[in-house]
């Protein structure tokens, strides 16, 4: 017997992840806005946003979240996520060497990947943005870089 899957609608995740990005940076949502975006947060991590891909309709970013100055401690995360502008949404479409997330995934898989693992990815991007949303940031730093 085949077991029904139920998905996620993550329409709602997107929107508030495309939300949280332009109200952090909102310079990279223009043609010839800024490319690359520093954050400190008050008592955390420094966020960098890169413009990796900028197109009419999309934007191609890449965020690093840098936990610590030590690497071989820790992996920074790093995200890869394309933002619609025309739709206003923002989804991620890589983490760390990881690209190309399915809706669902069998349970165990090779990779060991979780069921729910594309909205998992989606919701650690929103909760890193909303670390840094309102009064948290300390520093904001814009850098114009031709792409």
């Amino acid at each position: 017997m085949q077991k029904s899957r139920h998905y996620f609608n993550q329409t709602p995740l997107y929107e508030g992840n495309y939300a949280l990005l332009m109200e952090l940076a909102p310079a990279i949502s223009n043609d010839v806005g800024i490319n690359r975006l520093t954050l400190r947060h008050l008592h955390g991590p420094l966020m960098e946003i890169c413009v990796v891909e900028r197109h009419k309709f999309t934007t191609v970013v890449s965020i690093t979240t840098k936990l610590s100055d030590h690497e071989n401690l820790f992996t920074n995360p790093v995200l890869l996520v394309r933002i619609y502008h025309d739709v206003q949404v923002a989804e991620v479409i890589g983490y760390q060497a990881f690209t190309r997330f399915e809706p669902d995934y069998p349970y165990p898989n090779e990779q060991m990947l979780q069921p729910d693992e594309k909205r998992q990815v989606n919701q650690l991007l929103n909760e890193l943005l909303g670390n840094y949303r309102g009064h948290r940031i300390h520093t904001r730093t814009f850098i114009d870089n031709a792409l």
